[in-house]
């Protein structure tokens, strides 16, 4: 059955010529008997069998060593060699926030301020006067549960060019006062304990003044651009005649540093300051009007929104016409300050 053709298989026509008398067809091209060289079923007179394949053959016996023994090896287990190497350290990526949504504290803050002003005066006719003087506060501030601030002034020091430092006379410290929680956009104005009804009594209104500039209520949702403001109108008392501040104040969030384990807001103010009065003293009538502006910049805490840096520099007009003549004076001044939480 081996001879035969398969069913289905193509011709071969190379076997068409091949004559029945010599190639009879489906008989093996080898001679018979088993001294008959092998050459596979065509006849060819140069190609030989493979002497490796021969029994005996030295190179073959090589050749099974070679493979009996790599299998021999590969039956034991491999060592597995560890390679070991730190891994890289990468930094996280920190992101800073967008927004910002303030909790008070009920923690005092302890505030160290110092404002600095320079007068010059001059009248119809009369040389300029200088005059200077330094205001030091110490004073502690805590949010109260009504919304509201309280705290202590500890200590107030008056300085002068070629005087002493003294501690403010007629106050009595520490100093208690308080402030209500004020409408939307308008500032806090501290009060004293008992509340003073004429401010000439008192010489409370010195660190009140200089404490307005930290005494700030910023919303309690913020984002870099955002604005606010705030206004005021405060009696205080100079050389015995009252006077009436109007204070307004513009604000706006500038950035986020981090520092720290502490995130901190960047806020700039600016502001305008408008002062009348008026004084009657016998037959003599005094009016008393100012003008003027400032500028400041902060740092508050991006948890609670306290104020943590002050610092900035304003100046006032300020015209007093008399019954017989006018008198005209700039005030500028520089404030800054800082806290410390104890």
């Amino acid at each position: 059955m081996a001879r035969q053709t398969p069913v289905g298989a193509r011709p071969n026509k190379r076997r068409e010529a091949v004559l029945f008398e010599q190639d009879a067809a489906g008989r093996l091209l080898e001679g018979v008997g088993d001294y008959a060289p092998r050459e596979m079923i065509i006849r060819s007179f140069s190609l030989r069998q493979n002497p490796a394949y021969r029994p005996g053959n030295s190179l073959l016996r090589l050749r099974w060593l070679v493979v009996l023994a790599a299998a021999a090896a590969c039956r034991g287990r491999i060592p597995e060699q560890v390679i070991s190497a730190p891994r890289p350290v990468v930094a996280a990526a920190e992101e800073t926030p967008r927004a910002w949504a303030l909790r008070p504290s009920a923690i005092a803050r302890e505030y160290r301020l110092e404002q600095r002003a320079r007068v010059v005066s001059n009248g119809d006719g009369t040389e300029s006067a200088s005059d200077s003087t330094a205001v030091a506060v110490e004073a502690s501030v805590r949010n109260v549960a009504s919304g509201g601030v309280a705290g202590l002034v500890r200590t107030v020091v008056l300085s002068a060019p070629g005087t002493s430092a003294v501690v403010l006379p007629g106050l009595a410290l520490p100093y208690a006062f308080s402030a209500a929680e004020p409408p939307t956009g308008m500032q806090i104005a501290p009060v004293g304990k008992p509340p003073a009804t004429d401010p000439c009594t008192t010489p409370a209104q010195v660190p009140f003044g200089v404490l307005r500039d930290v005494l700030i209520r910023p919303p309690q949702s913020l984002v870099v651009g955002r604005e606010w403001a705030d206004s005021g109108t405060f009696v205080v008392c100079r050389d015995g005649v009252l006077l009436e501040v109007l204070s307004r104040r513009q604000f706006k969030l500038l950035g986020f540093e981090r520092r720290d384990a502490l995130g901190v807001l960047l806020v700039s103010r600016t502001g305008t300051l408008r002062v009348r009065g008026t004084s009657v003293r016998g037959t003599d009538s005094t009016r008393v009007e100012g003008l003027g502006d400032n500028s400041m910049r902060y740092e508050l805490d991006a948890t609670t929104g306290d104020v943590l840096t002050v610092s900035g520099t304003g100046s006032l007009d300020i015209t007093v016409r008399g019954g017989t003549k006018t008198q005209r004076a700039r005030q500028t001044s520089a404030i800054r300050g800082s806290v410390r939480v104890p």
